[in-house]
């Protein structure tokens, strides 16, 4: 018998065991919500976990994590939904490299110079386009020309052409120069190019005079030429460089006046060509006259190719708004050069054409000076005007390597034979080149 109100023992189990039912899964439920507490796994369950995930594999939240907004590159961090995740460094391509930093330094302290030049390039000179001759001692005044094959003298006297009218002045040119500071010294990149220079002469007719191109027989002085009624000679010429300078500090300091010592390498190239063109004319059936006859054609072409080590120095004076520089400096080196002669037509129409060439490595030396006012508008722009004087020694040019000749030779059965032997012969000489330059430096902040 039961008495009322008193909770039979069943009763008391089915209550125990609701209790742990309830209690278990609200502890799974808090588990999920709260992936930050730490999962209990019994001692005999054979898992191995990672102390920072709970059994449902998500990651909890301890207090030695950072968060997205204050983590350091490559270390864990949890983001907004709880994942433990871990950030690539990536120093390596967002941050500053020591030599990116030192090349920026580098550059903000740089300067860029950029010159105007108008130099004159030093002209050929009293150079006659043709050989002595024994029919007189003064080329450029006329005297009486004689046929080659009959002997009779031309209708018109003539006179030989030559360089001595041909200038290549007032040449238009562009120099660049990078400076970037190494320390107290500096570090100096420059290339320059001088526009294409020309000029010609054109000898027409009708004239009272013939035009004539004199020439040795068999390298022997005669009276043959070959004479033209209209005749043209142009010379061209380009040069252009480039070199880098190493140039010491302050080692010589006297007040206002430095003397900076400098070393470096060049290059020099320099191209020259002469063209000649003219309508060969030869005495009528009649021998009354003279009548046009065939193009002759001679071309003379040079290219040196100057590069050394340079020396020299740098003198300064300077004051707060103005400074004046001299800078001299010597190259001491070689110059590799080719030679090219090539003629056409020299006695007659069928004769086969000339061409020889040559290649030649020589000692060379290149001097320049320069002098410039500097006037420094600000800390950053320095406007400035100078005078450059360059002198290059032991270079080749297209007037002087022009040997004119013929040659005579007996054929058996035909007697005489003449055919133009014009050709290479190699000459040295100097080259003086001068002119204003003015531009500006841009130093960067």
């Amino acid at each position: 018998m039961h008495k009322a109100g008193q909770t039979q023992p069943y009763g008391w189990t089915l209550m125990i065991v609701a209790f742990v039912t309830f209690s278990a899964a609200n502890r799974a439920d808090a588990q999920t919500q709260f992936p930050g507490r730490a999962a209990r796994v019994p001692p005999d369950s054979g898992m191995v976990l990672d102390p920072r995930f709970g059994p449902s594999g998500m990651p909890m939240r301890p207090a030695q994590y950072a968060t997205s907004d204050t983590v350091v590159p490559g270390a864990p961090y949890l983001d907004s939904d709880g994942t433990l995740t871990h950030r690539m460094d990536d120093s390596l391509y967002t941050g500053e490299r020591p030599l990116e930093a030192y090349l920026r330094r580098t550059m903000r302290q740089s300067s860029f110079r950029l010159d105007y030049m108008l130099w004159n390039i030093q002209k050929p000179g009293l150079k006659t386009l043709g050989s002595p001759t024994a029919l007189t001692n003064d080329t450029k005044t006329p005297f009486q020309l004689a046929d080659r094959v009959s002997g009779n003298n031309l209708t018109l006297p003539g006179v030989v052409p030559s360089t001595d009218n041909m200038t290549l002045n007032d040449v238009n040119g562009i120099r660049g120069i990078l400076s970037l500071p190494m320390g107290d010294d500096e570090l100096q990149f420059n290339a320059w190019s001088l526009a294409q220079a020309s000029d010609s002469v054109d000898l027409l007719q009708p004239r009272s005079l013939y035009t004539a191109t004199t020439v040795f027989t068999n390298d022997q002085l005669s009276s043959s030429s070959t004479n033209y009624d209209m005749y043209a000679a142009s010379l061209t010429s380009e040069m252009w460089g480039a070199g880098a300078n190493y140039i010491w500090g302050q080692p010589m300091g006297m007040g206002p006046i430095m003397l900076k010592p400098l070393v470096g390498f060049r290059y020099l190239n320099y191209k020259e060509e002469l063209n000649q063109l003219g309508r060969a004319i030869i005495p009528d059936s009649a021998n009354i006259g003279e009548v046009p006859s065939h193009t002759v054609r001679i071309h003379s072409r040079t290219s040196n190719n100057l590069y050394g080590p340079t020396a020299g120095f740098q003198l300064e004076f300077n004051r707060p708004w103005f400074s004046f520089t001299l800078s001299p400096r010597v190259t001491l080196g070689l110059n590799d050069y080719s030679m090219t002669v090539h003629s056409q037509g020299i006695v007659s129409p069928n004769e086969p054409a000339t061409f020889q060439t040559e290649e030649h490595v020589d000692f060379a030396a290149i001097f320049q000076v320069g002098g410039y006012f500097q006037l420094h508008l600000n800390e950053n722009v320095t406007a400035f005007v100078g005078y450059d004087l360059l002198v290059t020694a032991n270079i080749t040019r297209a007037a002087d390597n022009i040997f004119y000749n013929e040659d005579r030779v007996s054929v058996l059965g035909t007697g005489l034979t003449t055919q133009g032997d014009v050709r290479l012969h190699r000459t040295i000489s100097d080259l003086v080149t001068h002119g204003l330059t003015l531009g500006v430096i841009i130093r960067l902040p």
